[in-house]
This record gives C-alpha cells, sequence and structure tokens, in this order.
C-alpha cells in the first residue's frame, strides 16, 4: 500500500514538471487575496469561570491567500493565517501563525484534479471554511460538531491533513450534479508535526460526495477514519450534510458522529437565515452534542441568534446572542448562561 502511493506521487510530479504547458511563473498570474476580522464577545454569567465575563476585543484573523499559476492546469496554493495578532519574541510570543495550506494542484480535465500537500480536510459544510468567517452568517462555526473540544467531547476530525486527494466536479445535462473529494494522509498526530512526518504506520483515508439533484438544493455525505498517533486509537466519523436556498431564504443541517476508541460522541444542528432588503440576514442556529452516548447528563446544547449586516461589498457586521446550555456531567460546560457575541468581517 505505501509503495503504491509513494509511485503514485512520483507519476505525479512527472505529469507536473512534463507537462507540455508549464511555464515559468509570470506575477502577471499570481492571484492574491483574503480576510479579515475583528470579534468582540462577553458573557452575562456571574460565574466568571464560565465564558468572559469580563468582555473581550478580539483581533481573530488576518489571512493572506495566493495562487502561483504555472500553467492553464498547474497551481500551487498557499494560505498563511495571523491568529489573534501574533507577536514573536526570541522565538517565543503570543497568538498563532499557521500554514492552513500549501499544497500543488493539478487539473487533469473538468472532473477530475489531484492535490498534494497540506491542506484543510475535506469534512461536512464549514470545515475548509472555519476561518473564512465573511462566507457565513454566523460569528462562528456551530461547535458541537467543529468544536467538540470546547464543549466536553473530543476534536472530531483533523482540521488540517497531509498527503494527496482527488476531487473534481461532475455535471450532467439536466439538474443533477455532484462535488467530490477522496484522499489519503497522514491522519492524527500526537507528538510530531503530522505535515512532517506520521506517528504510527497507518494512513487515514476520507472523503466528502456532496449532490445536488434540483437547484438550490445540495445532499451529501462525509467521512473519515484512521489512528490517533502513537496510542494508535481508532477514530472514525462520519456526517451527513443538507443545504437549501430558495429566493431569500437559507437552510442548512448536519448530523455528526464520531467514535475514539471505545467512546462515541454525536453532534447536530440546524440553521434557518433570511436575507431581506439585499443586505441584511437575520440568522437562527439550534445546536445539540453528546460527548458520550453512554453517558449521562452531560450534553451540550446551543442556541445562536443574530443578524449579518452588509454595509458595503465584503465588509459584513454581525451580533449574535448565544444561549448555552450544559448538563452536570459535562466535562468543560456544566451550567446554562448566555453570551454577547458581535464581529466585523472583511474580504479582500
Amino acid at each position: 500500500m505505501k509503495r503504491f502511493f509513494g509511485v503514485f506521487l512520483m507519476m505525479l510530479c512527472t505529469i507536473v514538471l512534463y507537462s507540455g504547458s508549464a511555464i515559468a511563473i509570470s506575477m502577471d498570474e499570481f492571484k492574491l487575496n483574503g480576510f479579515f476580522d475583528l470579534e468582540y464577545e462577553e458573557s452575562y454569567q456571574d460565574d466568571s469561570s464560565i465564558g468572559d465575563r469580563k468582555g473581550a476585543f478580539d483581533q481573530y484573523h488576518f489571512n493572506i491567500l495566493m495562487e502561483f499559476p504555472l500553467s492553464d492546469n498547474v497551481t500551487v496554493k498557499g494560505h498563511i493565517e495571523y491568529e489573534h495578532s501574533p507577536k514573536i519574541e526570541g522565538g517565543g510570543g503570543k497568538g498563532e501563525i499557521n500554514l492552513e495550506w500549501a499544497y500543488l494542484e493539478y487539473i487533469i480535465n473538468n472532473d477530475i484534479g489531484i492535490r498534494g500537500g497540506s491542506f484543510l480536510t475535506p469534512f461536512g459544510i464549514y470545515n475548509e471554511i472555519h476561518d473564512a468567517t465573511p462566507t457565513y452568517a454566523s460569528v462562528r462555526t456551530p461547535w458541537g460538531i467543529y468544536r467538540a473540544d470546547k464543549v466536553g467531547g473530543f476534536v472530531m476530525i483533523p482540521k488540517f491533513s497531509t498527503g494527496i486527494s482527488m476531487l473534481g466536479k461532475y455535471y450532467t445535462d439536466g439538474d443533477l450534479n455532484l462535488n467530490y473529494v477522496v484522499y489519503i494522509s497522514n491522519g492524527e498526530n500526537t507528538d510530531s508535526n503530522e505535515a512532517e512526518a506520521d506517528d504510527n504506520s497507518n494512513k487515514a483515508i476520507g472523503g466528502r460526495l456532496m449532490i445536488s439533484p434540483i437547484p438550490g438544493l445540495t445532499v451529501g455525505g462525509s467521512y473519515f477514519t484512521g489512528k490517533k498517533g502513537t496510542t494508535k486509537d481508532n477514530h472514525s466519523t462520519w456526517a451527513g450534510s443538507a443545504e437549501y436556498t430558495i429566493r431569500n431564504i437559507g437552510l442548512r443541517a448536519e448530523y455528526a458522529s464520531s467514535k475514539l476508541a471505545d467512546t462515541t460522541q454525536n453532534g447536530s444542528y440546524g440553521e434557518v437565515s433570511y436575507r431581506v432588503l439585499r443586505r441584511i440576514t437575520p440568522y437562527l442556529r439550534y445546536g445539540m452534542f453528546d460527548p458520550d452516548d453512554e453517558g449521562d447528563k452531560d450534553e451540550w446544547s446551543e442556541l445562536v441568534y443574530g443578524i449579518n449586516y452588509e454595509l458595503q461589498p465584503n465588509f459584513i457586521i454581525k451580533i449574535e446572542n448565544r444561549h448555552f446550555n450544559g448538563n452536570t456531567n459535562n466535562a468543560k460546560v456544566s451550567d446554562d448562561y448566555n453570551e454577547l457575541g458581535a464581529a466585523v468581517a472583511v474580504a479582500f
């Protein structure tokens, strides 16, 4: 198996290097864009151990996305994230600098493309856009699936993967079309950098298939499986996703289940948004999470409602209220509280 993928990678490199249309990179073809956001968060809870009672601004993201086309079908892409306004002093400091993705992409035809490198794990609706806050209505993603570790569980899927993926889109003569991706990667490391070396001989595999049977409706599923780091615990996750847009109404819903060793956790949410006056979008989300389907009184839920206002194209203001409910045995949220969230998000 490992020999096969080694040969496959060598073949990919050979195809790219000897592509007849390959040319030196020209800065005229170079593409640069990104996004920025500033958030504010304050808990209404008197107990300062839950949420942020003081209230605080967070210069959360300043992200740069780059594309270096080598030819019509070969591109190198990169995405650098500066999170929480990092300050680096003598090798230490505060904040984070992350390489969200860096990969070589070869487009074989309209239906098939191959990527090799580090990429955001293709899973569900939000993981590939989890930091791109201008692309979705709310201030942050649904935590019951995408930040399960924040609400008493373990990480459902790795945010990042390093390996090889094949992806593409297929369109029929009618309304039906589909979008797919399959990948093999180093998986989840515990001791080392998975973008450099694997902790174990196992390779993680996964994929996502999204189908649009009629205009406005997209349904599909995602899957991930692998062994977690040096412990070699089995970890597998699947999710079902659905999106429907009709006129100014948007609907989203997902259900995910993840098993690590002997523990199974489940998360879900439903969202509705309604765009009015072309720039104002009220939204509502309800989400649930169970960190252990055999545990008792450890569930968590959220009710989020707010308004997304596009002040001008690509300049968005968001404000929302979050009501959290945590049962007494939840490891992270064992009480109920409300929280104010607000953000300015800009795409450029």
